[in-house]
């Protein structure tokens, strides 16, 4: 019974790690960090002001996108069947 809770944690990682950053079932590392990367350049004057460097303001992005993918799966992990 242990072994299947645990599979099923690691599914629920890997569906959280996609799902909660783009809406497509396919979407892949790579993928996340283009949008960062997107979202980065687009929101220029804002990034400007709330970091000296653009790296600063894409490794904030990167972190709070990754808090995010993992915060629901985690809380389904926790939770005893």
């Amino acid at each position: 019974r242990r072994r299947v809770t645990r599979k099923r944690c690691a599914d629920a990682l890997r569906d959280a790690s996609r799902k909660s950053v783009m809406p497509t079932r396919n979407a892949t590392t790579r993928r996340h960090e283009k949008a960062l990367r997107r979202r980065v350049t687009r929101h220029r004057r804002v990034t400007k002001k709330r970091y000296a460097d653009g790296d600063a303001c894409q490794k904030a992005l990167r972190r709070r996108v990754t808090k995010k993918r993992y915060a629901d799966a985690l809380r389904l992990c926790r939770r005893r069947p």
